[in-house]
């Protein structure tokens, strides 16, 4: 590992039955993360040199010169890796606002950081939690911050922080085993626990997508809100289907402002004629 050099990211697997396993047991003690809504980027600086690569490697460096800013005074050359999002007056915004700075340079980022895999020379082969401490004594600024954690071995308290977070806003969170080094693909090691989140919609559009695949439109109570692609022509207009979506996201190409981000299809709901009513838009920002 040198710095400026791109690496593959370390990446959690999903949880998918927590109420079997991590809620009733935890065999250690563990790092518990919010899940942030961003862009995964690592940060390289070696001197007064600074790069930020996206996990897809590409060098977004011009358009955060706020974050380039923060850290060219820090003594040390390091590798850190972290979320990249916006900064409002009111809190952190979502993907979509620091998806459009990453396009257009305009506004104001903020690069949360999660890790740290070198400090003057390659320290990812040290225990998550030696890292961690090492992360946490490097100099505070203002758009380079800790991301806030929370370490317990009791499975009650990790059902309280999951909770608490969702409530406040967050996707969910990230689990760490606190004594593993840095591994540079998806692992066990590092946990995604997010809720799953369904609705049930009307089919009010059809139209031919890809190959053996048809694109749906789903409306709720008040209106369009999504699409949803499904392989082959198996429903029909007026049918009321379940849909899992991530969550609802800012959108002017439908009539209700917003849109379900990952919408998929589930299941025919054969016991409804009417689908669900989405209520009032949800907040796009959390307080850290």
């Amino acid at each position: 590992m040198r710095v400026g050099k791109f690496f593959r990211s370390m990446l959690p697997m999903d949880v998918r039955n927590p109420q079997e396993t991590l809620f009733k047991h935890l065999k250690e003690e563990v790092a518990i993360e919010p899940k942030l809504d961003g862009v995964r980027c690592q940060l390289h600086k070696s001197g007064d040199s600074i790069i930020l690569y996206t996990r897809k490697r590409q060098d977004i460096t011009q358009k955060l010169p706020e974050v380039v800013g923060s850290v060219r005074t820090w003594p040390n050359d390091v590798i850190l890796d972290g979320e990249l999002l916006s900064l409002g007056k009111d809190g952190l915004l979502g993907f979509n606002e620091i998806n459009k700075k990453i396009k257009s340079g305009e506004g104001n980022g903020i690069f949360l950081t999660f890790d740290i895999l070198y400090l003057n020379g390659p320290i990812y082969y040290l225990p998550f939690w030696e890292r961690r401490e090492l992360l946490l004594s490097m100099p505070v600024v203002d758009h380079v911050r800790p991301v806030p954690q929370i370490v317990t071995k009791s499975s009650a308290e990790l059902k309280q922080a999951y909770v608490s977070l969702i409530r406040k806003g967050f996707e969910g969170i990230i689990i760490k085993d606190l004594h593993v080094p840095y591994y540079f693909n998806r692992t066990w090691y590092m946990k995604r626990l997010k809720p799953v989140r369904t609705l049930d919609l009307k089919v009010t559009g059809i139209a031919k997508g890809k190959g053996n695949y048809f694109v749906y439109d789903v409306s709720s109570l008040e209106g369009l809100i999504g699409k949803i692609t499904v392989k082959g022509n198996r429903l029909s207009i007026g049918e009321i289907v379940e849909v899992k979506y991530d969550k609802f996201i800012p959108s002017e190409a439908y009539p209700l402002g917003k849109s379900l981000r990952f919408a998929a299809f589930v299941r025919r709901r054969k016991d409804k004629t009417t689908p669900d009513a989405v209520g009032d838009k949800v907040a796009e920002w959390v307080h850290l």
